[in-house]
């Protein structure tokens, strides 16, 4: 197979890594308070996707990020990038935008949706009513009426609300029909003008470009593509500050996609000019930004892609001829934009390959503005059920271990693929290269002798057929073979393509069976695997009613009778021959009989992504549901069964801001010292603790610096001693007051 990280799957994974309600942290347990336990774990630098700076106070600026992991998020600065620190009540951000008259007032496409903050990002509401359930590529804001906003959701056109996103109206009076809006600009005139590009499919010919002029906010639309270049298509608009009338585009020129060149309009784009004299050859200019006061100022970044490298030039004649700016970076280094201070236009921010740069002299001179854009990005916690002091952790490609309860933590591998001997299905090598970076997202510790662990990799770039993704140790993690791995594995267990493949589950009488499960949601193909000899070999087992037609996101296994299992399934839609879709299955599934056949046990239509069992009481299981391709999309509840799973009931009190905000609840912890206290663990939300089984939840995050919270695990033991895996690191709390 080839490497399928596409824009599709892309799409894929910020659905299922939906936005989060943040909250306030709520001390629920006395004295009970969270403590970082990072020493030893390695902190890595997150690129930055781009910059918003707020109007009135530039000094506050939003980066969005995403890290090596390709995990989203956010970070801001109060004192002009002299620090930063990361947002953590929201992730899976594709847009950001902050209202020109209030710093604390920004706006979020994540997961589809769009979130709104009146506080700087601590907590957020959901701002969709209205809209439709379709992807939102970016969100705009009035300069002049910032109540007004614009949400362009690709093929289903443009909606528009007047009421700070309260509720939304479509706009597509005008529109082209079958048109894909790309990008929408609003001018700072009254009544707003709004340009749009985009694209209109051709049947058995390229898309047509198309430009769209609005002078009434929207309501009507006209064509502004006779005034282009022939062979052009826009790909984004500035709009000079001070001067409405005058636009600035980047376009791709002569048909030529790969190089994207300048266009000029003075007149509103009724026609437009290229101003690429003094430009490099073979330049591709990727950000545009104009002097606030004035207009004949204006920078850009490009790329050079045949030298690996960018760069940023200056115009002081509106175009007519530039200047090169030399930000004093290593040779080759791709600079992706360039912002200007609103207030103070001296001072210039650029993104590129090590971070933010920053000048205050036009450019004249630059300092890296780097501080705090870091993350320990760990997703994978495992306790050792003998030794209450042990407990294993990844980060980025490497697993470790403390043996000191989190105080300290020591390295001890790091996973890499090595496959580029193997030709492919047709005859071609794979595209990576040997010792590429794996990346941990399950672990399971053998219960009977803990020097054995089992770990799930993906590779954070794409995947290929051959990659050998399951990997065991005999020797406490030290040292790690992947001959467990299924054969021609690589894609099927890679999270890139089924966010329900990997390790599920350990047989709680036998270490030796295991459970693994295999998604390729892309072509359609499902299964769950068991091995009974440690991953030596492996077999595909489940009889399901009407054929396995989804992931197997959860696994858990009655501790008093392994041969009765639980499987929760995804809800993704059955895409039929004659072009329909049928709704995905979703609902949990139960097995008597080992996991030879399967029976739905309820809560159809919905993903259900976690399943828990009472230690103590087997009959009593816990339901994590959320709708992952089905709207609505996020967290939507968590449900209890007492009798093995044959009857369920809500039990979401405290748990209803999560529900309304879309949050994605990413784990289930039963205190193995008292079955009646359960944690969950919310990406955006940090962690919810119940004392009663359920009945109750409330916030648990007195201390926890960070609320992406991916994994929680509890020692054994009496001591009530819980770990959380965040965006942010490994954080520890003693429950002192369960």
């Amino acid at each position: 197979m080839e490497n399928l990280n596409s824009v599709g799957r892309e799409f894929r994974l910020a659905v299922a890594i939906l936005v989060i309600a943040g909250g306030v942290a709520i001390n629920s347990s006395r004295a009970a308070t969270w403590t970082e336990i990072n020493t030893g774990l390695p902190s890595t630098a997150v690129d930055v996707s781009s910059i918003a700076i707020a109007q009135t106070t530039p000094s506050t600026i939003y980066a969005r990020t995403f890290s090596a992991n390709g995990s989203g998020g956010i970070f801001k600065t109060t004192d002009g990038a002299g620090s930063w620190r990361a947002i953590s009540s929201v992730v899976g951000v594709n847009s950001l935008v902050v209202d020109p008259t209030n710093s604390s007032t920004i706006y979020v496409v994540a997961g589809g949706g769009i979130l709104k903050s009146t506080n700087g990002g601590e907590s957020w509401i959901r701002a969709n009513a209205g809209l439709p359930d379709t992807y939102v590529n970016t969100i705009v804001i009035d300069p002049i009426t910032p109540s007004t906003l614009y949400a362009v959701t690709g093929s289903t056109g443009i909606f528009k609300s007047t009421n700070s996103g309260g509720s939304w109206n479509t706009l597509n009076t005008g529109l082209p029909s079958n048109s894909f809006i790309s990008t929408l600009v609003i001018g700072p005139t009254t009544p707003p003008t709004v340009y749009v590009t985009g694209s209109v499919p051709q049947p058995g010919k390229p898309p047509s470009a198309v430009l769209l002029k609005s002078t009434d906010g929207g309501e009507s639309w006209s064509a502004l593509d006779a005034g282009l270049p022939p062979n052009s298509s826009i790909r984004s608009l500035v709009i000079a500050p001070s001067t409405p009338s005058m636009i600035f585009a980047i376009a791709s020129l002569n048909g030529i996609p790969p190089g994207a060149g300048i266009l000029k309009s003075k007149d509103g784009g009724e026609s437009w000019n290229a101003i690429d004299t003094g430009l490099p050859s073979g330049a591709a200019v990727t950000s545009i930004v104009i002097d606030p006061a004035d207009s004949s100022t204006i920078y850009i970044a490009a790329l050079f892609p045949f030298a690996e490298a960018g760069g940023i030039l200056k115009s002081t004649d509106g175009g007519a001829s530039w200047d090169a700016i030399d930000p004093g970076l290593p040779a080759n280094t791709p600079i992706y934009s360039v912002a200007i201070d609103p207030v103070t236009p001296s001072t210039l921010y650029l993104n590129a390959d090590g971070g933010i740069f920053k000048s205050k002299d036009g450019g004249a001179s630059w300092h890296g503005a780097t501080t705090g854009l870091t993350t320990i990005d760990v997703h994978v916690l495992a306790a050792n059920g003998v030794d209450a002091a042990t407990i294993y952790a990844a980060a980025a490609d490497s697993v470790f271990k403390s043996g000191d309860s989190g105080a300290s933590w020591t390295k001890l591998f790091a996973f890499q693929l090595f496959m580029s001997s193997v030709p492919g299905p047709i005859g071609l090598f794979p595209p990576f290269p040997d010792g590429a970076p794996a990346y941990p997202d399950s672990l399971l510790i053998d219960f009977t002798n803990p020097n054995i662990l089992y770990a799930a990799t993906f590779r954070p770039n794409g995947c290929y057929f051959a990659d050998n993704l399951l990997f065991k140790s005999t020797d406490g993690g030290v040292s790690w073979s992947d001959s467990v791995s299924p054969d021609k594995s690589g894609c099927i267990l890679a999270p890139i393509l089924g966010l329900s493949s990997g390790l599920k589950a350990m047989d709680p009488t036998d270490p030796n069976t295991l459970y693994l499960a295999e998604t390729d949601d892309e072509d359609g193909y499902y299964a769950l695997l068991r091995s009974k000899d440690g991953g030596a070999s492996w077999n595909a087992i489940g009889n399901f009613a009407g054929g396995l037609q989804a992931g197997v996101w959860a696994v858990t296994i009655d501790p008093t009778n392994p041969a009765t299992l639980y499987a929760g399934l995804d809800d993704v839609p059955t895409y039929l021959d004659d072009g329909s879709v049928k709704p995905g299955p979703g609902g949990a599934f139960k097995s008597t009989d080992g996991g030879a056949s399967w029976n739905s046990i309820g809560l159809n239509g919905v993903a259900v992504n976690l399943l828990a069992i009472d230690p103590a009481h087997p009959s009593v299981l816990y339901a994590g549901t959320e709708g992952n391709y089905v709207a609505p999309r996020g967290f939507r509840g968590l449900l209890k069964s007492t009798d093995s799973g044959a009857t369920w009931s809500a039990i979401n009190n405290g748990l209803t801001s999560l529900i309304d905000n879309g949050a994605s609840m990413t784990a289930i912890a039963i205190d193995p010292a008292d079955s009646n206290i359960i944690y969950a663990g919310i990406s955006g939300g940090g962690v919810f603790k119940s004392p009663d089984g359920g009945a109750h939840w409330s916030q648990f995050n007195n201390g926890l610096g960070n609320l992406d919270v991916r994994v929680l695990a509890v020692a054994p033991g009496p001591r009530h001693t819980l770990y959380a895996g965040t965006a942010g690191g490994v954080f520890k709390i003693i429950d002192v007051a369960p």
